[in-house]
């Protein structure tokens, strides 16, 4: 599958064209302008290039799978969503929000 790549578990690791067509400075912008912290970002990051399984991110965040969980919850807290799927639709839909207003922007 082009796009895609094994991780260390044998999963299939997930495109990131998403974050190559945004840009990844982007996307780090529009997760801060969510409130959330770095380490929340880093997951958020992880979640979009990595996978969705809290292994395989906390694997890639090197931190314990509790600890990627402790994140994710601060992440819906701070933000209101109580899926990954919103959240990370959310920091997408703010990211394209950015790169909308200011094109030239990489």
């Amino acid at each position: 599958m082009a796009g895609t790549q094994k991780t260390r578990s044998g999963q299939v690791e997930k495109s990131s064209s998403i974050i190559r067509l945004l840009g990844r400075t982007l996307v780090i912008e529009a997760a801060h302008s969510l409130g959330l912290s770095k380490r929340e970002v880093d997951l958020i990051l992880a979640l979009l290039e990595k996978s969705d399984n809290s292994a395989e991110i906390a694997f890639f965040m090197r931190v314990s799978p509790g600890t990627a969980r402790a994140h994710l919850a601060n992440i819906f807290r701070k933000t209101g969503y109580s899926t990954r799927l919103s959240v990370a639709i959310t920091v997408i839909a703010e990211a394209l929000r950015k790169k909308l207003q200011n094109p030239k922007k990489p």
